[in-house]
């Protein structure tokens, strides 16, 4: 569980109107934050590619009944992000062409308006969730 105010603290400590910041994570409550975030990304990942990183050695530590919980919860997971409108990104892709996708993102989101720009606000900040693996 996020604390809304341990979060809005932290985006008061960091962020300035040009600076972004880069928040990744999953949270049961993180429904409850995502007004606090102008920008949300989803890394979107298939079952076989789950699968494959759930049997890294990194991943060891997790029960069978964890791995069933992150395998089940996947899909929910990836609509009801989608649904919210976060921006899907394809987590098979390697991590610098993920950072570079999401810096692209963030800079067509923030030009002034008549750049082609998506919002007319400066961003303060961004949400990636991550896949939970």
């Amino acid at each position: 569980m996020w604390s809304r105010i341990r979060i809005e603290a932290v985006i008061r400590e960091r962020t300035s109107a040009s600076q972004h910041l880069f928040v990744c994570g999953i949270a049961l409550n993180q429904r409850d934050m995502f007004d606090l975030f102008d920008l949300i990304f989803l890394l979107s990942l298939d079952h076989n590619t789950q699968i494959e990183r759930l049997n890294a050695a990194s991943n060891a530590h997790r029960t069978g009944a964890a791995r069933a919980q992150i395998l089940d919860g996947r899909p929910v997971f990836e609509r009801q992000m989608r649904a919210v409108g976060a921006i899907a990104l394809d987590g098979r892709q390697p991590i610098p062409i993920l950072a570079s996708r999401i810096l692209e993102d963030v800079a067509s989101w923030s030009r002034p308006a008549g750049a082609h720009a998506r919002a007319s606000a400066e961003p303060r900040h961004v949400r990636q969730p991550d896949t939970g693996i």
